[in-house]
């Protein structure tokens, strides 16, 4: 009697198994995995294979794989705290939005500017954020102030 009840038990694991599996098949693949998009610039997008890539770089002529560099842009200053976000870039006067030898401002914050230049965008560290780290760089293990 006790081999028969195991052997129910396995009968009744391996079917409950082999439903889950069917439901499984039965869920198509893309609503398991929800859509993302990867937007951080000319960093590797970590979902897609490196074989892909190198595919798709092998396919695109040389022309379309070289970028123009981005256009020379000193930060002369940053106001960042009140409604309206400023900054003084080659000695004008941006905001959010604004386009500048065709780079395009995104965002300004305390410790730096973000710019939008030929479909990359790029994060321009401000002047004290500079400063900051050097310092940070210089002070080395001596912790004491």
């Amino acid at each position: 009697m006790e081999i028969h009840k195991k052997r129910v038990k396995i009968f009744l694991i391996i079917g409950i198994l082999i439903s889950l599996f069917k439901e499984m098949e039965a869920v198509p693949e893309n609503s398991l995995m929800p859509n993302i998009e990867y937007k951080a610039g000319d960093l590797r997008d970590p979902f897609r294979s490196l074989r892909k890539e190198k595919q798709i770089k092998e396919q695109l002529p040389q022309k379309q794989i070289q970028e123009k560099p981005l256009p020379t842009l000193t930060i002369q200053g940053i106001v960042w705290g009140g409604a309206s976000p400023q900054a003084i870039i080659n000695n004008k006067v941006v905001k959010i939005g604004d386009t500048i030898d065709k780079v395009q401002i995104v965002d300004i914050n305390k410790s730096a500017i973000i710019v939008s230049f030929e479909n990359r965008q790029y994060n321009l560290p401000s002047t004290t954020a500079v400063l900051e780290s050097l310092k940070a760089k210089l002070k080395g293990g001596n912790h004491e102030e």
